[in-house]
């Protein structure tokens, strides 16, 4: 929870969220659900990409095309699944935007060794500069962590 912002005019890739996740953790066949609540002054006609890392390896890039100038609120979906002990993995996001039909959709894998601590990290970037004034925030982020049971 908390605001993290990113500025005006800022194209360069930026971390919007970053946590360590202890080796092990996932175990076979763990996820990691992520939901994030942003929202823009001004969208200004500029492209803003959402991505989801897992050690280093971006498994979703969500781009939120504009739909004109005036602000906006967006929900990130993501889940990050280990499919075995150790380094396969996948990840997939939806995003999507307040008053606006459809959803970006996007799926990776990898293979990151989910034994070894991981930094899990969720980066912004906008696509131009269009808009002096534009300005993305991070309202909060909730993981959750879903271990399967035995039957």
């Amino acid at each position: 929870t908390g605001t993290v912002t990113l500025g005006p005019n800022d194209v360069a890739e930026t971390a919007l969220f970053s946590t360590t996740i202890p080796g092990r953790l996932l175990g076979n066949n763990g996820r990691l659900l992520g939901d994030v609540l942003c929202n823009s002054d001004s969208d200004g006609g500029a492209n803003f990409t959402f991505r989801v890392k897992y050690g280093g390896t971006t498994y979703c890039s969500l781009i939120n095309t504009p739909t004109g100038s005036a602000s906006m609120a967006a929900m990130v979906n993501f889940t990050l699944l280990n499919k075995s002990a150790s380094d396969a993995n996948e990840g997939w996001g939806r995003y999507g935007q307040q008053s606006v039909a459809g959803d970006a959709l996007d799926f990776g894998s990898g293979t990151v060794d989910s034994t070894a601590d991981q930094t899990l990290q969720l980066t912004g970037q906008w696509g131009g500069i269009a808009d002096p004034d534009r300005i993305m925030r991070v309202s909060y982020v909730d993981l959750f962590l879903v271990l399967p049971t035995s039957p």
